[in-house]
């Protein structure tokens, strides 16, 4: 979508290598945050729940319920 728009978005350069890249000024030196975007009027995956529990405990400092890294 963000190749095909004017959206914006910020990813580790190795996951999306063929897009360009913005140079700022000053250098951003923040922790990032993540988010997840949605279309609206669009079916949800099967698994999208699980990854929204997923997010939301991380963002929270918890460990996964399955004890994975």
């Amino acid at each position: 979508m963000a190749c095909h728009s004017d959206t914006i978005l910020l990813a580790v350069r190795a996951i999306a290598p063929n897009l360009a890249e913005l140079r700022m000024n000053p250098v951003m030196r923040n922790t990032a945050r993540f988010g997840l975007v949605t279309l609206r009027q669009r079916s949800q995956a099967p698994a999208l729940s699980i990854l929204r529990e997923l997010m939301a405990q991380r963002m929270a400092g918890q460990a996964p319920a399955d004890g994975a890294a």
